[in-house]
């Protein structure tokens, strides 16, 4: 007779789909926004996407009682999400993801995790300069606030979603 699951137990074997489902998600949400933007600066985007690389190959691991890095590459997803809209900055959280996996070694399944915690952070932070920002007008005190907003939505569920799938998978009581 098979034991009841627990519920440590339980949240790991959903732990996989929901991280599926969210990738998935995510790409279909940047796939429908991709002309978000209807001119954006080519120059712009390559030098963002440079920086994100950078970024993420100049994280920082802080490892400790738990596995955790840290890198500036928010700075780079913010500009991104505030310039060039949910698909740039999206594009810059996977490649700064990439590249600190390249500096740290990130375990397969945590580089899955990580680009769902740098992706959908990076595409919300996009949508709440869409909507409470629109038209891009860079001269009100109105964009900045705005800008500032979104780079803290993106920092807070950044680390929620992170926190969450390393306490979920590996057992790391990262909340509390």
């Amino acid at each position: 007779m098979a034991r009841p699951a627990s519920g440590d137990q339980l949240w790991r074997r959903v732990a996989t789909p929901i991280l599926v489902c969210g990738l998935l998600a995510s790409a279909a949400i940047v796939a429908l926004q991709v002309h978000s933007r209807s001119h954006v600066s080519a120059t712009l985007a390559v030098i963002l996407a440079l920086a994100a690389l950078v970024a993420g190959a100049m994280a920082v691991d802080l490892s400790g009682r738990v596995a955790i890095s840290i890198s500036s590459s928010i700075i780079v997803v913010v500009l991104a999400a505030a310039l060039l809209g949910p698909a740039y900055a999206s594009l810059c959280a996977v490649l700064a993801e990439l590249a600190a996996t390249l500096r740290i070694r990130t375990r397969p399944y945590s580089i899955a995790t990580n680009v769902l915690a740098g992706v959908l952070p990076a595409i919300v932070a996009a949508n709440v300069v869409l909507v409470l920002a629109p038209g891009r007008p860079h001269s009100t005190i109105g964009f900045y606030l705005t800008v500032g907003l979104a780079g803290l939505t993106n920092i807070a569920l950044n680390f929620g979603l992170a926190a969450a799938y390393s306490q979920v998978i590996n057992g790391e009581r990262t909340l509390g």
